[in-house]
């Protein structure tokens, strides 16, 4: 009974013997064919908006209030017909007392910005910045100056 267990154990140790040979050997491969692959990487940059249609009204009501009434009808932007892009519409007064904001897309662009103070018999001078933004990435501003003399009611198209 020794002998057969002895043969056994031998017959056993030299078959797992021969399959950490032979097994590695046949389940190994090889490339045969080498390549290069090439990583490019870079940033990207969102522009600022071409060209932005639209109006401002000065306002001088009542001997009280000082203001105006931007609207927006048309953005040209690089981008516009990429998914995700929104337009941010900024009138910022020249003091920088006061931010009013807007947004838009290149489907609905249009947007109207208000701002009035009390009058200070000084013209009165706002900024608007036009940005793009195609998801978390924002452009440059394209900007338009505003300036309403004292009692200027007048329209002036951009």
């Amino acid at each position: 009974m020794k002998l057969a267990n002895n043969a056994r154990r031998a017959i056993s140790v030299a078959l797992a013997a021969a399959c950490f040979v032979v097994v590695p050997s046949i389940a190994g491969a090889s490339f045969t064919d080498r390549s290069s692959v090439t990583v490019s990487v870079g940033t990207a940059t969102v522009p600022a908006p071409v060209d932005v249609t639209g109006n401002y009204r000065c306002r001088w009501e009542w001997l009280v209030i000082d203001g105006v009434t931007v609207n927006i009808d048309t953005v040209q932007h690089a981008m516009s017909g990429k998914a995700g892009v929104t337009y941010q519409y900024a009138l910022r007064r020249a003091d920088g007392s006061r931010v009013i904001t807007e947004s838009g897309t290149p489907a609905k662009p249009a947007a109207r910005l208000d701002d009035t103070k009390f009058i200070d018999a000084s013209t009165s001078r706002w900024t608007l910045n036009v940005t793009a933004s195609l998801f978390n990435w924002t452009g440059a501003p394209h900007q338009e100056s505003i300036v309403c003399e004292t009692g200027s009611t007048k329209r002036v198209d951009f």
